[in-house]
């Protein structure tokens, strides 16, 4: 059977020759945001890390670098949320809070935001785990005629441990 996996957009390539089919897990997030669970899909992400460090700079151009250990990074999450599957959603029977992705959304925010939640959130991308505390959440209608709503989550990471 032929492996098909596209090249570029609007391209594919079909190879005849035998393969092994596999998945791996680029980014995952601890609670999760899914498609069934909140109707939303995570589009992006971003790390920011930095080093705790004074530079003390002196006569004739001697440096001297102070280091004290990492700083807290931040993680931001971007994403899409969908309409709900039909008007009257609101009895959450699928297993899940009635309502749109933005509004399932809002309610992950406000159950895993810093305030309410004690432990850190699990940002794991590729094999590295990334904690952090959800510090900040913003919402913006993208587009009003497919009611798709761009979703973002701030999370203040925790330093590395070597």
């Amino acid at each position: 059977m032929p492996i098909v996996f596209s090249a570029r957009p609007g391209q594919v390539v079909r190879l005849d020759e035998p393969g092994v089919a596999c998945t791996t897990d680029f980014l995952s997030l601890d609670p999760d945001v899914g498609v069934e669970s909140e109707r939303s899909i995570v589009t992006r992400l971003t790390v920011d890390h930095a080093v705790n460090a004074q530079f003390l700079h002196t006569l004739g151009s001697l440096v001297y670098v102070y280091v004290f250990g990492d700083r807290m990074g931040t993680v931001t999450l971007s994403g899409l949320a969908f309409p709900c599957a039909c008007p009257q959603d609101g009895d959450g029977q699928d297993g899940g809070p009635g309502g749109s992705g933005a509004e399932r959304m809002l309610l992950w925010y406000k159950r895993h935001r810093a305030s309410r939640r004690s432990e850190p959130v699990r940002v794991t991308l590729g094999r590295t785990v990334l904690e952090g505390f959800v510090t900040g959440f913003n919402e913006d209608v993208v587009e009003p005629s497919l009611r798709l709503v761009q979703w973002g989550l701030t999370l203040a990471a925790l330093p590395e441990d070597d």
